[in-house]
């Protein structure tokens, strides 16, 4: 960017040009230059190009999104906050969490110790009676337009699934 230089006595004006935040947007200062004589001139961009940031997820969750009957299973709904970038198709899938006798959630929990869903994603879950007695979790793995990816977040489980 070349700079050229006021007339001797100028006061420039500073105004901030748009910016998508953290977007990969081009932020800027464009600077308008005027003098006590009244004259402006012309006016210079300053720009920066900032790139998107990693994409992550938060606020991950899932919950009963509906039960038809007493003798149905379930619907399940998975959720996070998308961040970093213009989403692309972000990745969402459900897992069994793989029961051992005696061992509390929290523990296979902790170690991920889990099976996929087969034929599950997306943010809803239909209940199937392969799932009965089993609690279950839904991942969100954060995609941008660009193809990047980011980790791979996992709700808590939910509880036993039970009609």
């Amino acid at each position: 960017v070349g700079v050229r230089a006021a007339p001797v006595g100028a006061e420039p004006h500073l105004r901030e040009t748009d910016a998508e935040d953290g977007e990969g947007g081009a932020p800027g200062v464009c600077v308008d230059p005027g003098g006590s004589d009244g004259v402006a001139g012309e006016p210079l961009l300053a720009t920066s190009r900032i790139g998107p940031r990693k994409p992550e997820v938060t606020d991950v969750g899932l919950k009963v999104a509906s039960t038809k009957s007493d003798t149905q299973l379930p619907e399940l709904e998975g959720s996070g906050t998308y961040k970093g970038g213009h989403e692309g198709v972000s990745v969402m899938r459900w897992w069994r969490l793989l029961y051992r006798p005696g061992q509390p959630v929290e523990d296979l929990h902790a170690r991920k110790d889990y099976e996929p869903v087969s034929g599950a994603g997306g943010a809803k879950y239909q209940c199937q009676m392969a799932d009965y007695g089993y609690h279950l979790v839904f991942s969100f793995t954060p995609v941008r337009s660009d193809g990047e990816a980011g980790p791979a977040v996992f709700s808590t489980p939910s509880d036993a699934i039970l009609p």
